[in-house]
């Protein structure tokens, strides 16, 4: 009979070996006492890590703010600081007085309101916004129109404007009077430059002022009339700027 290979039976003893151990472990009381034994102590790991975790929770609650009005109470003693009054001392020791503001170099102070005015800064205001010469209803827009007695259809470089006879015509906007004239299209008309517009005046009855005259603002210059070329009473306004007719109705305000 053959001897068999060394490492094949140095495996199998080992094997039985274990096997016998486990037998041995089995029949005796320690695979019941170990369980038991872990099952205990993990128990008691588990207690003190929850007596611990109530303990930083009740002291963490003492130190917090229970209520809003001590949650505000404790932000405003954490933010309000009150700053110390800064004292130098003297040489000997003792306190310094707080130092005495230095009197203001106030111009104004002591001058009448008379010599506060004078002195005062010039503001110049913006310039006047156009104001309608008179109050009516517009009869004819800027615009491509019937004529009533030509019975065509012209361009209207203005619009008219409804009036009673005779009715002051005020001036939109102060400026110079550089022409007065007659025609067959406007009737008796004016002109007035007023900075970068010129206001032209038309279907006038009478005019109340004289070229090259200044005139201000709602300054009444003329009165309401007709002519054949439009025979109802009525004021043509025509406004121009950079010589381009524009609408009236778009800067009168």
């Amino acid at each position: 009979m053959s001897k068999r290979p060394w490492p094949f039976f140095h495996m199998q003893h080992i094997i039985a070996a274990t096997i016998t151990r486990l037998k041995d472990w089995a029949r005796s009381d320690y695979w019941r006492i170990t369980p038991i034994a872990c099952l205990l102590i993990f128990c008691c790991i588990a207690i003190t890590g929850i007596l611990n975790y109530n303990t930083y929770q009740n002291s963490v609650q003492d130190v917090r703010p229970n209520s809003v009005q001590q949650k505000a109470e404790h932000v405003r003693t954490v933010n309000i600081t009150e700053k110390p009054i800064a004292r130098s001392t003297n040489l000997d020791g003792t306190l310094q007085s707080p130092i005495a503001k230095k009197p203001s170099n106030n111009k104004s102070a002591g001058k009448t309101d008379e010599e506060k005015e004078k002195s005062a800064p010039i503001v110049r205001s913006k310039p006047d916004q156009p104001v309608w010469p008179l109050a009516g209803k517009v009869l004819v827009n800027m615009d491509w129109n019937f004529h009533p007695v030509y019975k065509d259809w012209r361009y209207h470089s203005g619009i008219d404007i409804a009036a009673a006879k005779d009715e002051q015509i005020k001036a939109a906007l102060g400026g110079q009077v550089t022409r007065i004239y007659t025609d067959s299209k406007t009737g008796l008309t004016i002109v007035i430059k007023s900075g970068e517009y010129d206001f032209i005046y038309g279907s006038l009855s009478e005019a109340l002022v004289v070229p090259q005259t200044h005139v201000r603002q709602a300054q009444p210059i003329a009165r309401a009339g007709q002519f054949p070329a439009e025979p109802y009473y009525h004021l043509h306004l025509a406004v121009k700027r950079n010589n381009q007719y524009v609408d009236p109705q778009k800067i009168l305000q």
